[in-house]
């Protein structure tokens, strides 16, 4: 059962957007000291965000690792990575921050202390945030929307 969720309205609607973004909140969720797992709809979005926190900002990186279903099967995640990346939810009994991107949300979700959904500017997106909300509402206390739209 989450403690906590929150749902990031953002301003863009861009993929680019939503990476950009992803990485801020790891940046933020790390210095806080969480463990976090990124969920993702592709291989090929794990790739660009892996890469992305790699390089990004220019200053600094952000280590991680993708994982692929075989690690997960056999429970071999590392403890020393404390950003985790694949397009399948982990187990929340080794991270405590689930890290949504666009069209992930699942009702496995709600396993985690915390939930952080990532939703772009778009009708669809915000529609599928608004059903996200009325299942986390039922399992979090509280839910959080933080609408960056507005100016």
């Amino acid at each position: 059962m989450s403690q906590r969720a929150d749902i990031y309205l953002l301003k863009g609607s861009a993929q680019a957007d939503c990476i950009s973004f992803c990485i801020k909140l790891t940046e933020k969720a790390l210095a806080l000291g969480h463990l976090i797992h990124i969920v993702t709809r592709t291989p090929s979005e794990s790739e660009q965000i892996s890469r992305s926190m790699w390089g990004n900002p220019v200053d600094s990186f952000l280590p991680n690792k993708i994982l692929e279903q075989a690690d997960q099967d056999k429970g071999k995640l590392d403890s020393r990575t404390s950003v985790t990346i694949s397009e399948l939810p982990t187990h929340s009994g080794h991270r405590d921050l689930l890290m949504l991107m666009p069209g992930t949300f699942d009702q496995a979700a709600t396993d985690f202390a915390r939930v952080a959904l990532i939703t772009p500017n778009n009708p669809a997106e915000v529609n599928a945030a608004r059903k996200a909300y009325k299942s986390l509402s039922q399992h979090a206390s509280p839910v959080n929307i933080h609408d960056m739209r507005k100016p």
